[in-house]
């Protein structure tokens, strides 16, 4: 209720992590988000929170109608987090067409090259995003993926993505077959 009655704000940082907050009370905080209609920028913080993929998705209601929204910050770090929900996600990032600037923090979830395919595919919907931030170290997302996803995103002026190809891995790879891949985040 409270959330919804500050419908005029513009910007919007909530950082729940580390906090005993419920599914229950993150399913309130989403409801809350759908009356923000001023909105333009949102950060959202549930890093090492217990999440869900039930509490993600309520996050994901709350925004989905925040069309207006010019850049989202979502941190689900260190959560259940599965590639479920990043398809989820994927569809509602998709729809926000006038999207310039977006922050995912999805290191040490659950989600596989499936998940880093389905955002790919909602993003490159984004034709005014001009600056991402990716990360998905140690999650299932394969080197091959990570290059894939930023081959495929080329309209994004910067991108940042961190996947789980590690420098040791690098060197156990060059070892065994002479690969010139070298060590370095994407």
């Amino acid at each position: 209720e409270t959330l919804r009655q500050l419908n005029l704000i513009e910007s919007f940082t909530l950082c729940v992590g580390r906090n005993r907050v419920t599914d229950e009370g993150v399913r309130a905080i989403g409801e809350g988000l759908r009356g923000l209609k001023q909105l333009h920028t949102i950060s959202l913080d549930l890093l090492k929170y217990r999440s869900t993929d039930i509490a993600a998705q309520a996050i994901l209601d709350g925004i989905r109608g925040l069309k207006q929204l010019r850049s989202i910050s979502l941190h689900l770090s260190k959560s259940r987090v599965s590639d479920e929900i990043v398809l989820s996600l994927s569809k509602v990032l998709s729809e926000f067409k006038e999207l310039q600037s977006l922050s995912l923090g999805l290191s040490d979830t659950q989600v596989t090259d499936l998940g880093a395919q389905a955002i790919t595919d909602g993003l490159r919907q984004l034709k005014h995003l001009r600056s991402l931030s990716l990360d998905l170290l140690r999650t299932g997302v394969t080197y091959e993926e990570g290059v894939a996803v930023r081959r495929e995103l080329d309209h994004v002026e910067s991108v940042d993505l961190n996947i789980s190809y590690t420098c040791r891995e690098a060197a156990l790879e060059k070892r065994s077959t002479g690969s010139r891949r070298t060590c370095a985040t994407m």
